[in-house]
């Protein structure tokens, strides 16, 4: 029963631990709690504390009877931000309803920048061929063809639709732009070809860094910090999440990476509970009380692994994640 609901976060583990043994068989020493103490703290929520004024905002200008439609996709924005911050569901829901609006109420010509809203926010909750189905209808509509085929690559990823997703790909190719390099390192992990999809997110980090866009510089950061780490390259991927926390100190996906290696490839579960449990005073997605089980099961303390499965339970079985975990 542990290892069918473990599965997804055993795979990752085992990658690092092979990487650790590639090393040698003694623990490596890779990161430092003097790196990455000051992000801990649960007093340091910048992040936070800026999208709730941006929801105020507007939620202010939005009025009671949500007819301002250029404030929807704004606010279902800040809605879907408090999410990834939280790992509340019901801010996902909320970005939902808002843009379920939003396309009701909009004019035909402007329908499809709420439309790719919305489907963001049900590939968020692993609803992808509702997300497939709403963008392919936007795009024989009037919309903006090119951010649109990029998400239908995306979803068609994410559905096995692989030769659907490289005809997409062929129809976005331009290696100046952002963000047809990384969907082309995706493709190219999905191929199996890890060093190019390296080389083509390096490239993204350029053009991210070029652009001194921190949101850019996140998500690149902490997604060639995975990609360095499949690769065996564990401080390069540890280096990558910390200069992903030094831009935003409260991002939770950076943390967890630093947890990973603490507990895979250091092997050092005590610490990355430490760490888990520092995310967890913030974020309460289910995902984290997967992975404390695991580490628990690790430890051989399987009366809280058992504890930590009953509450990834008990959340991930709730009416509002429909079928988010269902694989799990």
């Amino acid at each position: 029963f542990f290892f069918l609901l473990m599965k997804a976060h055993y795979c990752i583990a085992l990658l690092l631990l092979c990487m650790a043994c590639q090393q040698g068989s003694e623990k490596v020493n890779i990161t430092n709690t003097q790196d990455y103490n000051k992000y801990l703290s649960t007093e340091t929520s910048p992040s936070l504390h800026e999208i709730r004024q941006q929801n105020e905002y507007w939620s202010n200008r939005l009025g009671k009877d949500t007819s301002g439609v250029g404030d929807i996709g704004p606010l279902a924005a800040t809605y879907e931000s408090l999410f990834e911050q939280t790992g509340k569901i019901e801010h996902l829901k909320s970005a939902e309803n808002l843009y379920r609006k939003g396309v009701q109420i909009a004019a035909p010509q402007f329908k499809d920048g709420l439309e790719r809203g919305l489907a963001h926010v049900l590939i968020s909750q692993h609803r992808f061929k509702e997300a497939y189905e709403l963008l392919t209808r936007s795009y024989k509509g009037v919309s903006s063809k090119q951010p649109t085929k990029l998400m239908l690559f995306d979803v068609s990823m994410e559905l096995g639709y692989y030769d659907e997703a490289y005809e997409w790909l062929t129809k976005i190719k331009d290696l100046s732009d952002y963000n047809y390099l990384i969907r082309l390192s995706k493709w190219s992990d999905y191929k199996g070809d890890l060093d190019s999809a390296i080389k083509y997110m390096e490239m993204a980090m350029e053009k991210a860094e070029a652009r001194d866009s921190e949101p850019l510089r996140v998500w690149t950061y902490s997604n060639l910090g995975d990609y360095y780490g499949h690769a065996g390259y564990i401080e390069d991927a540890y280096d990558m999440y910390l200069k992903t926390l030094d831009i935003q100190p409260d991002k939770a996906y950076a943390k967890k990476g630093i947890a990973y290696i603490v507990y895979a490839a250091e092997r050092n579960p005590e610490e990355a509970i430490r760490i888990l449990d520092s995310i967890m005073k913030q974020n309460e997605a289910p995902d984290y009380n997967l992975l404390k089980s695991e580490i628990y099961i690790y430890q051989g303390k399987l009366d809280q692994a058992e504890a930590e499965v009953d509450l990834f339970l008990e959340k991930a079985t709730a009416l509002e994640y429909g079928n988010m975990y269902n694989t799990y």
